[in-house]
Formats: structure tokens, sequence, C-alpha cells
């Protein structure tokens, strides 16, 4: 078989395993985040990946990706491309690292069909792009030592760190691996390796201090009071081991067979070497993996391993365990070439349960039995064309924006959930830009008013107007409303069974184009305890017709009236979105009459205020 046809081959065989049941696993919670995040405007790319885990280079390139299209297929094929790019790109490597044909196309090969580069290339996340950068910067590294000089590979290798540095912060522990093995072989030629490197870090550092805030934010927004199990040793460096070899689902003796791989080439290649006096340069050679490899394994560990320790955090150090492996089994293939066979089919028999089920179930990124498809369900059953949508987590937008039809509402966010809380200092601007602009909008809230959650929706029921709240499968649906008509404001002073006083109110007394009505309601505690009790507001037209019929729980009473001190005065806001009645057409002309009642849910009947039931607050005129 020619060259250029095994190139072929071994590339579309990486390709095939990477697009594989691509479509398969529903979007993952991260992956929802990736799409929400390069959904939004390229400065706001950039500010959101300077208050998380991640820098922006992914998501701005997933942002010119998604313009392809946003079903499942298509989002995570962006990985799948630079998990292929891998492949030939590693061959590249082997050869310049090595000169040995052979050793580069197993290298190759591995990396078409290594476990977790493939799980890694179905995800649509930044971690496949992380292998081609460093990849490029181990390939110019290698070339520029070779020839000692050359600009261009010097610019290549600047480009391609930041690239790395740009798309998983962890990559900078792989390079400082790759520049202390640059350093220590270019010797007398160092200046420009420093020089490289130097720029490197400058070009980065703006990012740094631009980012570091939000870093800090984070930092200080963990929980003091969390307790860490106590991880031994031999607890990590299992796990470590594990997540590296991606020695998932095979009872855990593939790992041992790689290993014992490695070692078996190391100690029949070092003495055979050692008899013919080629020991260093061979050590030399096989520092280039060696040092990436084990840099990029300790900072994730020191980084990480001891409070969250997750396999893509060792993406980086896997393309060196690649090259080592190659290394091995092509000196197990020189001193036998039956060794070589046997190594292969012992690696394929070692992970074949890896491979076959563990890499396309996606397990180990965030999943449950949340259904992604449920928030766009909800929404577009509840919404109108020209509503907002605000999501407290970039997940859920995600999920939504790849239902999202050309007339579904648009959406921002209103961050309060981790990994992201925002300060409602930031929030609310943005809340007020857009109630300036909408009539109706939505807050989809992730569990709720857990935790960051209820701070959010006790400024909401306070700033906006309350009309509807739905539950679903593990988020809240809340409905406001931002009338943008005059206001009436009265003082009625009536009493509703000698146990509330309503002293005040006002309502928006023309409906806006949705029918939308605001109504404000300031009530005082008359007695202690007063019964807990809900509010009705109502409108009907002359004939008894009820075109808007609200009953809920007082919207902004934090405690139940029954915890009321007297004297105590509460403000009460509702929204209404009147509807002719039966779904008939609505006419402006005519008047609706807006009033409001107490409901006593111990006695179960209406407070009586006025000689009635209701008291009227006005006429919403058209």
């Amino acid at each position: 078989m020619g060259r250029w046809s095994l190139a072929i081959l071994v590339c579309f065989l990486g390709l095939g395993l990477r697009v594989h049941r691509l479509a398969e696993p529903l979007m993952r919670w991260d992956e929802g985040w990736s799409v929400a995040h390069a959904s939004l405007s390229c400065v706001e790319v950039i500010q959101v990946a300077s208050w998380e885990f991640h820098p922006p280079l992914f998501y701005l390139l997933l942002k010119l990706w998604l313009a392809l299209g946003r079903n499942v297929f298509v989002v995570r094929f962006l990985s799948v491309l630079a998990g292929t790019l891998a492949v030939p790109l590693t061959f590249q490597v082997a050869m310049r690292w090595t000169g040995r044909r052979t050793l580069a196309w197993l290298a190759a090969g591995l990396a078409a069909v290594n476990p977790a580069l493939v799980y890694y290339a179905q995800v649509a996340r930044m971690y496949a792009l992380v292998v081609p950068w460093l990849l490029l910067v181990t390939w110019a590294l290698l070339r520029w030592l070779e020839q000692g000089e050359g600009r261009q590979l010097l610019a290549l290798l600047i480009i391609a760190g930041l690239g790395a540095l740009y798309t998983f912060y962890y990559t900078a522990w792989a390079l400082a691996g790759l520049y202390a093995y640059g350093l220590l072989r270019a010797r007398r030629r160092r200046k420009g390796l420093f020089a490289a490197g130097a720029f490197t870090l400058a070009l980065h550092l703006p990012w740094l201090a631009y980012a570091g805030g939000g870093m800090l934010r984070r930092l200080s927004q963990a929980d003091p009071d969390a307790t860490v199990m106590p991880v031994t040793l031999w607890d990590l460096t299992a796990s470590t081991w594990t997540a590296l070899t991606f020695d998932f689902g095979s009872a855990g003796w593939g790992a041992i067979v790689v290993q014992g791989l490695i070692l078996a080439a190391l100690l029949l290649s070092l003495r055979s070497l050692l008899a013919r006096r080629l020991l260093r340069r061979e050590i030399n050679s096989l520092l280039m993996p060696v040092l990436p490899l084990l840099t990029a394994v300790g900072g994730a560990v020191l980084g990480s391993g001891a409070y969250f320790f997750a396999p893509r955090m060792l993406t980086p150090a896997v393309p060196f365990l690649v090259l080592l492996v190659a290394w091995s089994l092509d000196r197990l293939g020189r001193w036998w070439k039956g060794f070589l066979g046997a190594g292969l089919a012992l690696l394929a028999l070692a992970f074949w349960p890896t491979c076959s089920r563990f890499v396309y179930q996606k397990s180990l990124e965030v999943s449950g039995p949340f259904d992604p498809h449920e928030y766009h369900a909800v929404l577009s059953s509840r919404a109108e064309p020209g509503d907002f949508i605000f999501f407290n987590e970039l997940a859920l937008a995600g999920w939504y924006e790849m239902d999202r039809k050309p007339d579904d509402p648009a959406w921002g966010y209103a961050l309060r959930w981790t990994p992201i809380v925002e300060p409602m200092e930031r929030i609310r601007p943005r809340v007020k830009q857009a109630a300036s602009r909408y009539t109706r909008l939505w807050f989809v809230l992730y569990q709720g008013t857990f935790g960051p959650g209820a701070e959010l929706k006790g400024w909401l029921d306070g700033t906006l107007y309350p009309s509807g709240m739905y539950w679903g499968s593990d988020a809240l649906f809340l409905a406001y409303l931002a009338p943008k008509t005059p206001w009436v404001e009265i003082a009625p002073a009536e009493d509703f069974g000698d146990l509330l006083r309503l002293e005040a109110a006002r309502y928006s007394a023309y409906p806006g184009p949705a029918g939308e009505v605001g109504v404000v309601l300031k009530w005082r505690a008359l007695q202690s305890p007063v019964p807990n009790c809900r509010v009705v507001v109502q409108a009907w037209d002359d004939e008894g017709n009820v075109w808007a019929h609200r009953d809920v729980q007082p919207v902004n009473w934090e405690r139940a009236t029954c915890q009321w001190a007297v004297g105590e005065v509460v403000e009460d806001r509702h929204g209404l979105l009147l509807a002719a009645p039966g779904g008939g057409p609505s006419s402006d002309a005519v008047p609706l009459h807006l009033a409001v009642s107490l409901y006593d849910e111990g006695k179960e009947e209406f407070l009586p205020v006025a000689g009635g039931s209701f008291l009227e607050l006005g006429v919403l005129s058209h």
C-alpha cells in the first residue's frame, strides 16, 4: 500500500470513529453551555468567558461554525474536525521527532483510535481543539531545534501556543514541559526560544489580567464549609492513570497492559542501547514526550485533583502518551516483530470494552434525567414571538437555542447558578433595559429559588409585574409584564374584614398592545395574626364577563400573613393579560372594571369589603 493511501486510510479511520453515533446521545449540560455561549455577541462571548473556567477562543470559533446549523450532528462536528486533524499532525510530529516512518504510522494509528481522543472529538467542547494546537507547537519546536534557526518557526510556535492557551488554561503545563525540553536541547541557541516563550506569555497576560477578577470571584463564591473527601496518594495516582489511559469499563486491566508495554520496551531498549553506547542520545529523545506528559499530568493533579478531578483536565497530556506508547511499540517491533503484533493485539483487547460502549455513551459529561427539549417545549407553548426570555444558566439557554425557530422569542442571561453567579448589580441594568423594550419577559430559573435564585426572584417580584409561574421538571418558569402605558394612583383606604387595609393602589389605566395591565397594591395589617389569604385580581366587562383573572398568594409577601406585625405595610405587584371571553376578538370600545379581593384560605371565603366581596379600583379604558 502506498504512503498516501495509508495516510488517507488512517485519517478516514479516525474520522469514521469520530462520526460513529455522533448525534445519538442527547446534548449534555456543558454542550448546551457551549451553544448558548457561542450564540452571544462577540463582546459577550469574551465577557462571559472572563467569568467562567475557560478562555474564549473555542466559543468564538464555534460562533462562526454555528452559521452552518444548530442540530446535534453539526454542532459536534467542529470537534470531530479538530480531533481528526490530530491524526496527520501526530504523524508529522513523530516523523520530525524520530525520523522513523514505522513509529510515525503507529503514532498516527494510535491517535486515530485512542479512546480519550475519540471521546472528546464527539463533545461540543474545547478539549478536542487542544490537541492540534499542542501538536503544532511540538512540530514547530522540533523543526526549530533541527534547523537551529527560523523566524517563521518561532512565529508558528507563538501562534500555536497562544491558540492552546486561549483554548484551555491547562495547556500551560504541557507548554511548560515542551519549552523545558527545547531549552535543554537548544543549548547555545536558547535566546530565540526564550524570546518566543516570553512573547507568548506577554500576549496572554492581558487576558489573564482581564479575566482575573472573574477567577477571584469564583474562588470567593466557593463554599468555605464544603468538606473535601480525603484523597490518598494511591487513590489520586490510580485515578490519574485511569483517566489518562481512558481505561473505563474494562475491569481495570487495560491500563496495566499499556503500562507493561511501556516499561518492557523501555527496559529492552535501554539494555540494548547501553551496550551500543547510544543511551544518552535516546534518553534525550525520550524527554520530548516525557517532559510535557509529566508537566501536564502534574499540573492537572496539583491544579484540580484534590478538589475537582476530571479526565478532561488531562487532555493536553494524551498526545504525548500516544507518542510514548508508539515509541515503545516500535522498540518492541525492532526487538522482534512478534512483540509488536502481540502488543497491538493486547491493546485492542484491553480497550475494546471502553471503545465499543463507554466512548459513545458520553457518561463522563454532566448528564441525567433532564430533557434538553423541555425548555423549548414549555416556552414555545406559552410565550409569544415578541417576548424576551432570561435564563439563569447558559446550559438551559443552549438547549432552547438548539430547538428555537425563527418566530420564537429571543433570549438573554441573568446568571445565578454555578459556575457563574453574577452579582445583582450587574444583572439589574440588563433586565431593566430589556423591560424598556419588551412588554412580556420570562425568567427560567434552574432549581427555582434555591440558593442564589431567591435573590433574583425577590428583586423581580418587586420590580416587574408577575403574571404567571410554572414548574418544569427541574426549572421554574416565571412570566412578568412590563407595562408602558400611563398609571393611575388611588388611595381607597378600604378594610377587608377588619384584618387588612388596602391603603393605596396604582394600575396602568390603558392596556398595552398585548392587553397587559400592571397593578400595585399596598396592604396594611390591622390585626395580628392575620389568616393566610390569597389575592384575587379580576377585570370584567359590563356584562360580567371576566377578561382577566389572577388568584395567587401575594407575590411580594416573604412571610405568611399570620406572621405580620400590626401596622406592617407590604407592597404587592400583579400583571394581568386581558383576553376576550371564549377566545373571541377583543373590542377597543369595551370598558373593563378592575377589582381586587382577598380570599381566606382557612375559612374558604372572601373577606368582606365595601359591602361585597370585591373592591373596584377603577375602569380600564382602551
